[in-house]
């Protein structure tokens, strides 16, 4: 079976979209893609089904199928560990990606309104200074033709 998108890994289990369901109780060897860059392109788990339920969401349907991991030889948990630990570091890439977006559109916000609060304040400063020299001329005794 090859693998559509991984959706966890847990200690003991592997959870899975996939396209065709599988019975629970099946055992089956799941495929798994390993990222660019690396010598070995994948390698295979051995396993169980032990959960599958079919999901329709925006017009697409397909399978979410939880298989229990079977045995492993030493090779195949050290690099399952390793893969592991790579999803680990990849979601928080991924997540500190998300965070440094926020911050750089609260950045630009931020400047947005302090551009909008200046313009705000120019104005206010220019009619204070019309209403402080009408009150000047009032004072004085002078009248004043708008």
């Amino acid at each position: 079976m090859m693998m559509d998108e991984l959706i966890e890994f847990t200690e003991g289990t592997v959870t899975f979209y996939a396209d065709a369901p599988s019975k629970v109780g099946t055992k089956t060897e799941l495929e798994v893609r390993l990222p660019e860059g690396i010598l070995l392109r994948s390698f295979s788990l051995t396993g169980t089904i032990t959960g599958c339920r079919f999901v329709s969401h925006h017009r697409s349907n397909y399978y979410v199928l939880e298989m229990e991991i079977g045995e492993l030889s030493p090779m195949n948990r050290k690099i399952l560990d390793a893969y592991k630990d790579f999803l680990k570091i990849d979601s928080m890439r991924t997540e500190r990606r998300g965070h440094m977006k926020a911050a750089q559109e609260a950045l630009e916000n931020f400047e947005t309104n302090l551009r909008r609060l200046r313009k705000t304040a120019e104005k206010t400063k220019d009619i204070m200074k019309g209403t402080l020299e009408l009150a000047r001329r009032t004072a004085q005794g002078k009248i004043t033709i708008h």
